[in-house]
């Protein structure tokens, strides 16, 4: 594409996003008069996964506009392949990045009506319930009702297993943990809009780095900063000082202001500012510690366990922000409620020929703890509900768990 082609696609995508931005604060006022507990969505097709085939428009800076996400999505490498199924296909990382706009609302995600299609004539109710749950555990919400068919009872059919039912009555009845719980995390992904817009492969070093942090137990938000084009450019620096680390995925073309932000946040903060990159990448040495970007790009397309283990060694001194699991089939999700902890144990662990998750046995739970205080650990399911064995010893706690099938909500008080 010429210099003038890019210059023009840009000058009509500006144009298009600022009339759509125009009609949405029209319709908020109208609402406001009319009815003011209308929200406001829009389908959010991929949340960045095909900025770079499609335009900036295919961006995730919508998200800021709309009161809650909701998009279609596939996980495929590269863009034109199939959609992987679990235990690699996890939406963690955009549920995450969702979560990362102003309204801090949960998103819905639908599967892309090329993953239907792809998967059209074989038994997935037990992947779509496992999706099901994993938008829950990550605060998220999810669209299963969504396959080809003349009408809505086939689509339901083929879609939504029994078991879903017991999982709603189950998600229902202990909402507060689902919908009242705060992350109270040390670490927070920087999602430098203007940055990743600007480089093909920023989204899938921002994907890659949050999918193998969740894969190493370890707890992060994610922060969007918009690009300065379709959302301001701003890194606000209260916002950071909660946090003891900030990642950022890709910096390459990171400005003054968001320099500026990140070293007053390590002068005054004293925290830690961790940046993926090429060793020509100033920004780097200048406001944090430069990483190699190279893990990030090939976990993104080879999925090696020694990729993700070395993009862990890159925050190895933070224990104090991760969950683990003996059997790293099982993610763990981490929120708080009062003085509650709220552990979301996702088994990944889906056999594509049976359709179905394979339980896990033996399995134990460990994370950091405060000696003096003396923890109860019950785990919560559908129909069930058992206190567990659990220990504590040089800072952290050790839970038991006998059995876990496809998900259990832990609580430690």
């Amino acid at each position: 594409m010429t210099t003038c082609t890019r210059a023009n696609r840009r000058f009509h995508e500006t144009q298009a996003f600022g009339e759509v931005v125009r009609f949405i604060a029209e319709l908020r006022e109208y609402a406001a008069c009319h009815a003011p507990d209308f929200a406001i969505t829009a389908n959010l097709a991929y949340l960045g996964n095909n900025v770079s085939t499609h335009g900036a428009l295919w961006g995730p800076m919508w998200g800021e506009h709309v009161d809650f996400v909701m998009f279609e999505n596939t996980y495929r490498v590269p863009e034109t392949g199939p959609h992987f199924l679990l235990p690699r296909g996890k939406f963690t990382a955009w549920y995450r990045l969702a979560s990362g706009f102003t309204s801090r609302a949960p998103a819905w995600i639908c599967p892309s009506i090329m993953v239907p299609r792809q998967l059209a004539g074989q038994a997935r109710t037990g992947y779509y319930l496992q999706m099901f749950l994993e938008a829950y555990a990550n605060g998220g919400r999810w669209g299963y009702n969504w396959w080809p068919g003349v009408d809505d009872q086939s689509r339901y059919d083929a879609t939504v297993p029994a078991r879903l039912k017991d999982c709603i009555t189950f998600i229902t009845a202990n909402r507060e943990f689902f919908e009242d719980a705060d992350t109270g995390n040390d670490i927070a992904i920087l999602y430098l809009d203007g940055s990743i817009s600007q480089r093909v492969a920023g989204h899938q070093k921002y994907l890659a780095l949050a999918q193998a942090l969740a894969e190493g137990g370890y707890q992060y938000d994610v922060i969007y900063v918009g690009d300065g084009t379709f959302n301001p450019r701003k890194l606000d620096r209260d916002q950071l000082t909660r946090y003891k680390v900030l990642l950022i995925p890709e910096a390459g073309d990171m400005r003054d202001g968001e320099a500026d932000a990140l070293v007053s946040y390590i002068r005054d903060v004293g925290g830690q500012v961790v940046i993926y990159a090429e060793a020509a990448v100033a920004a780097a040495a200048a406001v944090g510690r430069r990483e190699d970007e190279r893990p990030l790009l090939r976990f993104w397309t080879d999925y090696s366990d020694v990729d993700r283990q070395r993009i862990l060694a890159t925050v190895d001194a933070l224990d104090c922000a991760r969950v683990t699991c003996s059997d790293p089939i099982v993610n763990v999700i981490k929120r708080a409620n009062g003085d509650a902890l709220i552990l979301h144990l996702v088994n990944y662990n889906y056999d594509a020929a049976t359709d179905e998750v394979q339980g896990v046995r033996g399995l134990s739970v460990r994370l950091p703890w405060p000696a003096e205080r003396a923890p109860t650990c019950t785990l919560l399911r559908p129909g069930r509900e058992d206190r567990l064995e659990c220990a504590t010893q040089d800072g952290q706690l050790l839970v038991q768990v006998a059995e876990l099938d496809n998900y259990g909500l832990l609580l430690v008080r």
